[in-house]
């Protein structure tokens, strides 16, 4: 102990800032993905939403037209009142 200054602790200081650089670093590298992932994630997200859409477009196919027409004109005449 010189001039009021411990070693051991100024030591243990450095090995605890040590240690959080490390788990730090661990925790970046677990969060970084390639460009190869980004864009296989992409494509998946991808076929979700067209899946879902899809799904919408079947709906209305199925739907008979004449009940299409219908919701139509009564679209139409409620933005003619208003």
């Amino acid at each position: 102990m010189t001039n009021g200054i411990d070693s051991r602790e100024v030591k243990c200081y450095q090995q605890i800032e040590e240690n959080e650089n490390r788990i730090k670093e661990r925790e970046r590298k677990a969060n970084d993905i390639t460009f190869k992932e980004l864009c296989d994630k992409c494509e998946e997200y991808s076929k979700i939403i067209i899946q879902a859409r899809m799904g919408v477009l079947q709906e209305y196919l199925t739907v008979p037209v004449c009940n299409i027409r219908f919701s139509l004109l009564i679209f139409a005449s409620q933005l003619s009142i208003t």
